[in-house]
């Protein structure tokens, strides 16, 4: 297998690759390109490669654009699942007037206990660097929205729960 970074975006080659989706014409898709006549699948994942070795962030549809930078929420799930001692933590984007979306730290689970914004930001901070990835909004709930296999439904959870716990004051935002 190969694998390339291109404009953040992880290209995968090789002789593993299906010939294209069925019922398809050839060349109709652009999810497979050729280039130096290898032909590349361009992932939806975001990634960076460094000495050989890859390191995906995430998917580029779940990237959160904050204040004019793309902040991958899978990063900042890590560290704070670590943290939150067996609480489930998403991140997601919330639409915001000043920043385009609002990083948001969302706690999950049974009896969620209102959210240590500051201890969030801490830690994030402390592993990631301060910047725009620091959660400026945090809400605790008791469930949230999930597709598939037990993913959350992070567009779901951004337009409603989270959006609705923020304005009524039930979740805790960083003064801008």
């Amino acid at each position: 297998m190969q694998v390339r970074i291109e404009e953040g975006r992880v290209l995968i080659a090789g002789p593993v690759l299906a010939t294209g989706y069925l019922g398809e014409e050839p060349g109709q898709d652009d999810q497979f390109v050729l280039a130096g006549g290898v032909r590349w699948l361009r992932t939806p994942d975001a990634g960076t490669l460094t000495e050989g070795r890859l390191r995906v962030l995430g998917r580029l549809d779940e990237v959160i654009v904050t204040g004019g930078v793309n902040v991958h929420p899978g990063p900042i799930e890590r560290v704070l699942s670590t943290w939150a001692h067996g609480t489930e933590v998403a991140v997601v984007g919330v639409d915001d007037p000043q920043w385009g979306q609002l990083v948001t730290a969302v706690l999950h689970g049974p009896g969620p206990q209102a959210p240590d914004l500051a201890g969030i930001r801490s830690v994030v901070a402390a592993e990631l660097g301060s910047g725009p990835q620091v959660p400026r909004a945090a809400v605790a709930l008791d469930e949230v929205p999930l597709r598939g296999p037990g993913k959350v439904d992070r567009r779901a959870l951004a337009r409603r729960r989270a959006a609705a716990a923020l304005a009524r004051g039930a979740g805790r935002r960083h003064p801008d």
